[in-house]
């Protein structure tokens, strides 16, 4: 069976005569011509599985041609970070013993007359090993240059494709609540499932994440319990700073929230339901922390802005609300593109969460301004 492949290289820059450079797709082509020509001599010596990552490259690249969405550019944009990694890897497995071979060469020195035929027998092997691990690092090299290419050309697609997205005149949120409705039943078991199975069982009903949850909870009332007295034996006084008070009022939650989140780690329960809870609720009190920091009354604000103490208390609230629904989106979408709902049927809930969060800075500015808290 004969396999043809066409390959096609970029124009050159200028009209000038060949000076090392070609187009993007053309460079990937070339280097996947050298990869397909060196990979039956050396599929069994690198660690790197050339002909299954040849696979993928050349699927990957055929599909950019096409319509691709935004889940589909990160599915592709993983793999081929992992032919890189894999391709490096191989780079200096091969350097290596590319170098010790070099060696064992020097340490033989040139074929000399009368040579025992055994030194003769070695030198030739070292010089055929020689050969094939210089043709096994080219190779890798081809694959990293090739992959890193590709991952160039993904990011590309993927930020015009974000691009067009934002400018593109939707839906109102009434056709979007009608489309969710219009979901099947079958994607919304997949959901739950994404949401509520992990490891193909129930997330509660899992003794790891039992486990954890009681860790977390445990150093959470036991914080809670000490920190007055692990203030007075830190400080060796209860006259705390506004600062120090901060930090340990949300020491509890800080060191709660991480407990839970490295024991489920530890314990394989850290689903995306637990990522999406505790990556919120940590992140959310770290920077509340900083925030109530910032807003105390001899803080960074009250050195330039004439607010009253309600107004400080009240623009911490919104803030920390604004804070905590901002982390939830920034999470979620950090988690959606493993979702079985598509972008197209998350449409509604981005429009609400937009929403909530516009009306909450527009309820802070409004707050903030009544109170004229810009000194004359």
């Amino acid at each position: 069976m004969r396999v043809i492949y066409r390959i096609s290289i970029g124009p050159i820059d200028n009209g000038t005569p060949d000076n090392g450079r070609c187009s993007c797709s053309g460079y990937f082509l070339l280097g996947m011509l050298l990869a397909i020509w060196t990979v039956p001599l050396l599929a069994q010596a690198s660690s790197l599985q050339l002909s299954t990552a040849n696979a993928t490259l050349q699927a990957i690249h055929r599909g950019l041609s096409q319509h691709a969405d935004t889940r589909q550019l990160q599915n592709w944009q993983k793999s081929v970070t992992a032919i890189g990694h894999d391709a490096d890897a191989c780079m200096t497995e091969k350097n290596s013993n590319l170098s010790q071979t070099d060696k064992a060469l020097g340490i033989l020195g040139p074929a000399v007359a009368g040579e025992p035929e055994n030194l003769t027998v070695l030198r030739q092997k070292l010089q055929n090993e020689q050969k094939t691990l210089s043709g096994e690092l080219a190779t890798c090299k081809i694959f990293a240059i090739a992959s890193a290419d590709l991952s160039q050309q993904i990011r590309k697609k993927r930020d015009a494709l974000l691009a067009q997205m934002l400018l593109r005149h939707d839906h109102n949120i009434w056709q979007q609540a009608m489309a969710l409705l219009s979901i099947s039943a079958t994607t919304w078991v997949d959901e739950q499932h994404f949401w509520l199975t992990w490891n193909e069982h129930p997330i509660f009903a899992q003794k790891g994440l039992q486990l954890s949850a009681g860790i977390g909870i445990f150093l959470f009332a036991l914080l809670s319990f000490l920190r007055v007295p692990l203030a007075k034996a830190i400080h060796r006084t209860l006259d705390l700073s506004d600062a120090q008070r901060i930090f340990y009022h949300y020491a509890p939650l800080l060191g709660g929230v991480a407990a839970v989140a490295a024991s489920s780690y530890i314990t394989d329960t850290f689903s995306p339901l637990i990522a999406l809870i505790f990556g919120t609720w940590g992140t959310y009190a770290a920077i509340s922390m900083l925030l109530a920091w910032a807003l105390r009354s001899s803080g960074i604000v009250g050195r330039h802005f004439s607010w009253e103490q309600q107004t400080l208390r009240s623009a911490l609230r919104t803030l920390r609300f604004i804070a905590l629904f901002s982390l939830f989106g920034l999470v979620w979408i950090g988690i959606s593109p493993q979702d079985p709902l598509s972008a197209a049927d998350r449409a509604f809930f981005v429009s609400a969460y937009h929403l909530v969060l516009l009306g909450a800075v527009l309820w802070l500015v409004w707050r903030t301004g009544v109170q004229k808290p810009f000194r004359a």
